[in-house]
């Protein structure tokens, strides 16, 4: 049987094994191919990491209604001491009326379910297994940099996602039985809870712990909103469907806490 020059060098092979040695080739080149598509792909997708988002924050403009915005750099260190906020802290039901700064506004997002640990996503407020259960909303009444509205935060990224638009302090007070300080306060912030999110893990018994969670993250909030020099109230008498109505908040959430937020009128 004749044999022919196939490759380079010296190498010399039978119809057959050249038949198996293109097989192979074919094969490693198509490996190479993937490799290749897979390396493009991942370089196109924006893998930005959490803590890479909070250095990109600080100085950026506040993005328009529809967009995400992005908040002020929460400040991680701070000089007002813990003994004083506790000392300090105490229900304030009457307010000024001067607006909320936008990185007030964030630092008391940021307190009461921010990111501390963005390798394990750990958050300013224990949760039972890390399930976190527990949505923020902010409704914006007078906020600086910010138009009226509903907003959620996005711990991830110390982010605001816009919601529903206006000015829904009356609407959310007669909700809320008429109390004064949830129609009066600079902003209203509301802890919601997805309950599924620790009762897969923990039954019936995870229930109990999205409750106490919700107390962590309303106290952590309480205490940075005294750090600031603001008042704050936590509200718990409400109509649940009528809040969710206002707010836009999903039906698949529930509504555990309202928390009025601003300036204290001390007279």
């Amino acid at each position: 049987m004749l044999k022919e020059p196939f490759g380079t060098g010296n190498a010399w092979f039978e119809p057959k094994e050249r038949c198996r040695f293109m097989q192979v080739m074919v094969v490693r080149t198509l490996l190479a191919l993937v490799t290749v598509f897979a390396i493009v792909i991942m370089l196109a997708v924006p893998m930005a990491k959490s803590s890479e988002a909070f250095e990109k924050i600080e100085g950026q403009d506040v993005a328009g209604k529809d967009e995400t915005i992005l908040l002020p750099k929460p400040d991680r260190g701070g000089s007002f001491s813990l003994t004083a906020a506790l000392s300090g802290r105490r229900s304030c039901r009457k307010y000024t009326g001067k607006p909320l700064s936008l990185a007030d506004a964030g630092q008391l997002l940021w307190a009461s379910q921010g990111i501390t640990d963005f390798k394990r996503g750990y958050r300013t407020a224990p949760s039972a297994g890390a399930t976190y259960p527990l949505e923020m909303y902010l409704v914006a009444r007078r906020v600086e940099e910010l138009l009226p509205g509903v907003f959620r935060y996005q711990p991830e990224v110390h982010a605001l996602q816009p919601v529903k638009e206006g000015d829904l302090g009356k609407a959310l007070q007669d909700a809320s039985f008429g109390q004064g300080p949830v129609g009066r306060g600079a902003a209203v912030f509301v802890i919601a809870a997805v309950f599924t999110r620790t009762t897969k893990v923990y039954g019936e018994r995870g229930i109990k712990y999205v409750h106490l969670e919700a107390g962590h993250a309303a106290q952590n909030l309480c205490l940075m909103a005294t750090a600031l020099g603001l008042g704050s109230v936590v509200v718990g008498a409400f109509d649940d469907d009528a809040v969710l109505d206002v707010t836009g908040i999903p039906e698949t959430e529930d509504v555990l806490y309202l928390i009025p937020v601003g300036e204290c009128d001390h007279q």
